[in-house]
């Protein structure tokens, strides 16, 4: 592979770059129907993929498309000295996982709060943790921790005064 001066990669041919590599995969999972948005932020290319059947590219609680944002953001970055953070979307999920996960973290703490019981989640991303614990907070009587290693890693949410 040819060595590229760092001094000449434009924020232009990044965006490219991910774009391509975004395409190739979409079409090896069989998605030729599909429409990309794509925005810059300070130091962030966002896409937003949306068309029939994208579905399957995000995978059990978003893991899949966590994956392929994992595989874009090396590719983007193995040449470059500023860091650029690639985000993609795919139909909105992210912003309807956050809800939801809020909602869940709500949920729980309002129970937790009501009975004293401690509630052990399934194991979670450590942005969806933080969606939890971000929730939870909102409830004085009631807080949250992260216990486990690894993808095992899951949060607990219990009365305040007691602790695990």
């Amino acid at each position: 592979m040819k060595n590229i001066n760092q001094n000449y990669i434009t924020e232009t041919h990044l965006v490219d770059t991910a774009c391509n590599y975004l395409v190739n995969i979409l079409k090896a999972f069989g998605s030729d129907d599909i429409i990309i948005d794509k925005k810059i932020k300070e130091d962030s290319i966002i896409f937003d993929v949306r068309g029939d059947d994208v579905g399957r590219i995000i995978g059990k609680r978003g893991s899949v498309l966590d994956a392929i944002q994992y595989l874009i953001n090396l590719v983007v970055n193995r040449d470059v000295t500023k860091y650029f953070k690639v985000k993609i979307n795919v139909c909105e999920y992210r912003e309807k996982r956050e809800k939801a996960l809020n909602l869940l973290g709500k949920k729980i703490a309002s129970r937790v709060e009501k009975t004293g019981e401690p509630y052990k989640l399934e194991a979670m991303t450590a942005y969806d943790r933080r969606i939890i614990h971000l929730a939870v907070g909102d409830f004085a009587g009631v807080k949250s921790i992260s216990e486990g290693n690894g993808v095992n890693r899951h949060v607990v949410v219990m009365s305040a005064d007691k602790s695990l």
